[in-house]
């Protein structure tokens, strides 16, 4: 087990320091479904090939397996691509969020051109990160709810990704939890089983940022709202 490097332009990242590893996109051999989750485990980080094997038997047995998938159909993605013991929020987690989007168009360990940014993703599904089911179990039917709707997404021709957890959903639409919606609060837990249609973000032109100078995320978020089916959040159920 070694830790994979960071890249050279890693070193602009306000969460370099104190963080484990690196992890490119991953992109499955018969690529149906995007996974987005918050950040790689220490095993990813660390290439601990005996665990990454038995997570990923664990993840197919469970939400894969059930609706026709395989291993081989998932591609995998992350907000943050190295492993950090903290959990930075506010201008460092925004700014570290930024950072790791110059690698949306590379993936693998050569970090060839792919990646998320190269899948022409036009789907997005809202579920629980499969972590927390292992304080709430009963949270794993809401995900493989996703991989099912996902599923029927793809064979219809459309390019789905699955956004596990808080962070990858406020990432693709940060102001959908920043307001009261339909006389509630629109927290995460509130859009769980939710899907909307609409491009990758962050591969939109013009969205330099003074303040990341990477990406203005506002702005993104604006231009996905304009690209939306129908303009309208749909319900899984």
């Amino acid at each position: 087990m070694s830790a994979r490097k960071h890249p050279r332009e890693c070193y602009q990242c306000p969460r370099l320091p104190g963080s484990l590893g690196f992890v490119a996109d991953k992109v499955g051999d018969t690529s149906k479904i995007w996974v987005l989750r918050t950040a790689p485990t220490t095993a990813e980080a660390v290439v601990d090939g005996d665990k990454i094997e038995a997570s990923r038997a664990v993840f197919s047995k469970l939400y894969l397996e059930p609706v026709g998938l395989q291993v081989q159909d998932i591609s995998f993605s992350h907000c943050y691509r190295c492993y950090h013991p903290m959990s930075p929020g506010g201008d460092i987690g925004h700014t570290s969020m930024n950072c790791c989007r110059q690698y949306d168009n590379r993936a693998g360990e050569g970090l060839g051109l792919g990646g998320v940014e190269h899948a022409s993703l036009d789907c997005w599904i809202i579920t629980f990160d499969h972590l927390d089911t292992l304080e709430t179990p009963a949270k794993k039917v809401f995900i493989r709810r996703a991989f099912e709707l996902a599923r029927d997404f793809q064979s219809r021709g459309f390019h789905p990704a699955i956004l596990m957890g808080e962070a990858p959903a406020k990432m693709i639409w940060p102001s959908l939890f920043s307001k009261k919606v339909w006389n509630r609060e629109s927290g995460f837990k509130s859009w769980v089983g939710h899907y909307w249609f609409g491009p990758w973000p962050f591969a939109l032109k013009d969205v330099t940022s003074p303040r990341s100078g990477l990406v203005n995320v506002e702005l993104i978020q604006e231009n996905a709202r304009k690209n939306f089916v129908r303009g309208e959040v749909k319900r899984l159920f």
